[in-house]
């Protein structure tokens, strides 16, 4: 995903599937500088961590 695409998906008021190694994940936060994003799911482990905008698909 790109960082225009994501920065859309976090701004958005509506519930855009948002996948980070096949697992769903929230969008939380987004460092531009870094180009990764601050993701939370309860399936992952640790469940928040900060991964590449690159690694999400939709």
């Amino acid at each position: 995903m790109e960082m225009n695409r994501a920065r859309e998906i976090l701004e958005s008021p509506a519930n855009i599937r948002v996948l980070y190694k096949d697992q769903p994940i929230w969008i939380k936060s987004l460092d531009t500088n870094r180009q990764t994003a601050h993701i939370s799911s309860s399936q992952l482990n640790p469940p928040e961590q900060d991964v590449p905008v690159a690694n999400l698909t939709e």
